[in-house]
């Protein structure tokens, strides 16, 4: 399995390193990330200015001033060869619920790999600890998915509680709920009130499948 895998909260960070190291015991995988935190970029795609990147050692690629949308698009078309079979965005350090998707780099980068015809995957993690509990979910997630693939034009937004994996008591598939609360400009009181209202379970992984077009670029 070849794996894209990019972010939003940027190259360097701990969900994506953790993630990375998880998923090359099993898979050929090519990181392409910001080299900054993009959090709350959405779908934003540079026009107007030239991207450089940068490769690191270990063969990560971070997209100087890019947006996690670029760092698909540059994966998919020009980075990563032959291209990859599924695009993975994360482990976001915190949980994407609600209208929080709309907003979220994370998603947006998933959204990015269907746009441009691969299946993907987003995850989040609802805390900052146990990126390993996050990690290993996503691995039996893809591992399951080499079975039954993802269908064209939908991706998975995959939650996970911030617990050790022994903790974990499975996995929930939940419809996507968009929050009802007034808005905050508070970026984490509208998260907080998104988990609220989709009722993320303490103990179980929630996936949202994401369904839309594949649009024509």
């Amino acid at each position: 399995m070849r794996i894209l895998l990019s972010n939003d909260d940027g190259v360097h960070a701990p969900g994506i390193q953790t993630l990375a190291k998880a998923l090359r015991e099993f898979a050929d995988v090519q990181v392409v990330a910001p080299d900054r935190n993009r959090s709350g970029a959405s779908n934003s795609l540079t026009l107007e200015s030239s991207l450089r990147t940068f490769t690191f050692e270990n063969g990560d690629i971070a997209v100087q001033m890019g947006t996690p949308t670029d760092c698909v698009y540059l994966g998919v078309n020009a980075l990563m060869r032959p291209r990859p079979d599924i695009v993975v965005s994360g482990i976001n350090a915190g949980p994407n619920l609600g209208d929080d998707v709309i907003y979220s780099g994370t998603v947006a980068a998933a959204m990015e790999g269907r746009h441009l015809g691969f299946p993907a995957l987003a995850v989040s993690l609802d805390g900052h600890k146990h990126y390993d509990t996050a990690a290993a979910v996503t691995c039996s997630i893809l591992r399951a998915l080499c079975k039954e693939p993802l269908r064209t034009g939908r991706i998975l937004n995959i939650n996970v509680p911030d617990l050790p994996l022994d903790q974990i008591k499975g996995i929930r598939r939940d419809a996507l709920r968009y929050t009802t609360s007034g808005r905050s400009g508070d970026p984490a009181a509208r998260s907080r009130a998104a988990i609220r209202c989709t009722g993320l379970a303490r103990r179980a992984v929630n996936v949202m499948p994401v369904r839309g077009p594949i649009l024509l670029r």
